[in-house]
């Protein structure tokens, strides 16, 4: 109950909500006369949507998340092909953390995959087919729950890999987690403690979820994928674009904001 009434007050702070609420109270103060209070949330409005639309804000709180941990290329590599050796461990594991999916049986097994877990996932068996050339023993996991009766996201991300080339014998599956201190725990309950692991997961989750592994007891590794605040020279007659409001920003905004805020409680609660 605790839980449920801190998530709903959580999502009440949102960005996009404390707009949508302040339109509402506006549409209701001119309604009621108070006119003037209405003009002081209207300008207010316009303060909060600059703060949260304009891209200042919500890229400097992605991007202090997502540049904490570089993509693994070849040095990286190497050191992870260091880090293993080193721990004596029997198989190096690739963990893909869930982010939502599909049972539609039209789709593909790719297609079931939201657009984060399917990049996830392809970096994931990027990884898996380094290190296996490199004969080093290697196994993938799957992980997440679904709806009761249906296929659980393990599963779907599990014969999406199958698809992309991974021997379905080199995949384990993690049926119950449903978030990612669950993952977490699920991981050091299947194969123990202490066991390297290449954490494919977005980039803005990435200080979160490495920290979660850590704090259960396994050795992790970040392997950042489906980067948000993605980088590219703009044409010069676009710079306007940099000064209009717009919701990819405050969606930036709020995902940003879940991870920091989620990191903090993640110390405490997981």
């Amino acid at each position: 109950m605790i839980e449920s009434v801190l998530r709903f007050g959580y999502a009440m702070l949102q960005p996009g909500t404390q707009l949508i609420l302040l339109l509402v109270l506006t549409g209701v103060m001119v309604v009621m006369g108070k006119l003037k209070w209405a003009r002081r949330a209207v300008l207010l409005f316009v303060a909060l949507l600059l703060l949260y639309g304009l891209p200042w804000l919500p890229e400097f709180l992605a991007d202090g998340l997502e540049n904490r941990y570089s993509v693994i290329d070849e040095d990286g590599i190497a050191a992870v092909k260091a880090a293993f050796q080193d721990s004596g461990a029997d198989s190096l594991y690739i963990i893909v953390l869930g982010a939502g999916h599909s049972t539609d049986p039209r789709l593909s097994p790719t297609s079931r995959l939201s657009a984060s877990v399917l990049e996830r996932l392809v970096e994931g068996v990027r990884l898996y087919r380094v290190f296996d050339a490199r004969e080093i023993p290697v196994r993938l996991v799957s992980s997440a729950s679904g709806f009761e009766g249906q296929m659980t996201q393990a599963e779907a991300v599990a014969q999406a890999a199958v698809a992309l080339g991974v021997p379905d014998e080199r995949i384990s599956r993690l049926h119950t987690p449903r978030n990612t201190c669950e993952e977490a725990q699920a991981f050091r309950q299947a194969f123990g403690a202490g066991q390297p692991v290449l954490i494919s997961s977005s980039a803005l989750h990435q200080r979160r979820a490495v920290m979660l592994f850590a704090q259960t007891g396994s050795n992790p590794i970040a392997a950042p994928a489906s980067f948000l605040n993605r980088k590219s020279p703009e044409a010069p007659s676009r710079w306007w674009r940099r000064f209009r409001p717009s919701s990819r920003n405050i969606d930036l905004l709020e995902r940003a904001l879940k991870e920091h805020v989620g990191y903090i409680t993640g110390r405490q609660s997981c």
